[in-house]
């Protein structure tokens, strides 16, 4: 009981951002979340399972880990066969380190159309098939350029450590966060580079390791109805974000970035919301553990 009285505060601390209009599902409040890379890897979807408020559909889309025909497999079984049917049933899509190559030509389109005239929520997080460079085709010479708050640039290489700073506190997002023992997790290396468009938001830099030079690190925007959050760190457990994945608060900061781009505000109580989280975790452990010791008697 105690867990669901938890859960019930958790819902009951989330209000509107006010800047965008709120988009969840009408009657179970659910943030729809579509999220795109390579979920069953060491990757945020491990964080959103749990999240009380998210329901997440998981769709293969990284070309470089995972097979093209199991993509391809993936992309047709679970991607809106619509515009009407992304609109309808999502309230956010995450882009975590996937290709334009694993997807049909028509869904980056709806895409676009579902930002702006729809209001979903996009995040594309970084990774070597994220905005552009190392050798993947740019999301920047797609009609998806149109909502990204960055300029992708076409460098056939990617940056070595750098260190995401965070310049804007006052952000919504970023005031719902614990930033104290950030730092040692904050550190990222292969990622493709971008340019903040003029009209976007910087929220944090990174500042290269070496040679001191920056690069944008997490942008945003307001676009037509939706909003775009770019971060050119990477989300997954791979040697791009191998650190950051580590950190205590990386789930409580992946689930607050779905709930910011569904245009509501993440809870003032980081440390209550923590703890439904870990709880029902834990809880959903236990109960795969009993699962497969009934399945192996």
């Amino acid at each position: 009981m105690r867990p669901l009285l938890l859960i019930l505060i958790a819902f009951l601390m989330i209000g509107s951002t006010g800047a965008k209009e709120v988009k969840r599902d009408p009657e179970t409040k659910l943030i729809r979340l579509l999220y795109i890379g390579a979920p069953f890897q060491a990757s945020a979807y491990q964080a959103y399972r749990y999240d009380p408020l998210l329901s997440t559909t998981p769709v293969n889309g990284n070309l470089f880990g995972i097979p093209a025909e199991q993509v391809a497999r993936a992309m047709r079984l679970y991607m809106p066969r619509t515009l009407e049917r992304m609109i309808d049933d999502y309230d956010v899509v995450g882009l975590d380190d996937t290709s334009v190559d694993a997807f049909p030509v028509q869904t980056v389109h709806w895409m676009v159309d579902g930002c702006i005239d729809g209001g979903i929520g996009f995040f594309m997080a970084g990774g070597l098939e994220s905005f552009g460079g190392s050798g993947f085709p740019s999301w920047g010479d797609t009609v998806l350029d149109e909502i990204l708050p960055v300029e992708c640039i076409n460098d056939q290489y990617t940056r070595k450590e750098s260190r995401n700073v965070v310049v804007d506190f006052e952000n919504e997002l970023m005031k719902s966060m614990p930033w104290d023992e950030y730092d040692q997790y904050g550190v990222f290396a292969n990622y493709n580079p971008v340019i903040k468009k003029q009209t976007a938001s910087l929220i944090s830099e990174l500042v290269h390791q070496l040679g001191g030079g920056r690069d944008p690190g997490w942008v945003w925007w307001d676009i037509g109805k939706g909003r775009f959050f770019a971060s050119a760190p990477g989300f997954r457990g791979s040697s791009a974000g191998l650190r950051f994945i580590r950190w205590k608060h990386y789930p409580d900061f992946v689930s607050n970035l779905v709930y910011y781009c569904a245009g509501l505000s993440p809870p003032s109580d980081i440390n209550l919301l923590h703890a439904v989280r870990r709880r029902l975790k834990d809880v959903e452990d236990q109960r795969q553990v009993i699962i497969g010791t009934i399945n192996f008697i």
